[in-house]
């Protein structure tokens, strides 16, 4: 038989592990459902981010035919572009032309300056 005192000292160490139980099965029960909430995150995240990788491969094989097809859609340029780029053309066409040696030599002169040269008849 338990005395007097000892019953008084063991009823609130008995309510104290009683709360502690408590608090640990509340804490479970909170720590499941979290883990729940945790899986429909990831299974959103998971579908997000398939989704974006087939955009992503769905742009890149079409970039791939353009390249491939020998198009490049860089999208409009403008209009000052486009005469900029023709104007250089046609610049660097006129300082080539000019830096060009002029043929003055007839086919005979330049038979003969060959002949002289090599030590020999050059014909053709």
């Amino acid at each position: 038989m338990l005395v007097p005192q000892a019953r008084f000292c063991s009823d609130p160490m008995l309510k104290a592990f009683e709360e502690r139980e408590k608090r640990i099965e509340g804490s479970k029960r909170t720590a499941r459902q979290d883990r729940r909430g945790v899986g429909r995150g990831e299974a959103k995240y998971e579908a997000e981010v398939q989704r974006l990788r087939e955009a992503g491969n769905t742009e890149r094989e079409k970039l791939a035919w353009k390249r491939s097809a020998g198009k490049r859609d860089f999208g409009p340029r403008p209009e000052s572009t486009a005469k900029t780029l023709e104007e250089g053309r046609q610049e660097g066409c006129e300082q080539a032309a000019q830096r060009a040696p002029p043929c003055a030599f007839n086919a005979g002169a330049r038979r003969d300056i060959a002949s002289r040269v090599l030590g020999r008849e050059v014909e053709g």
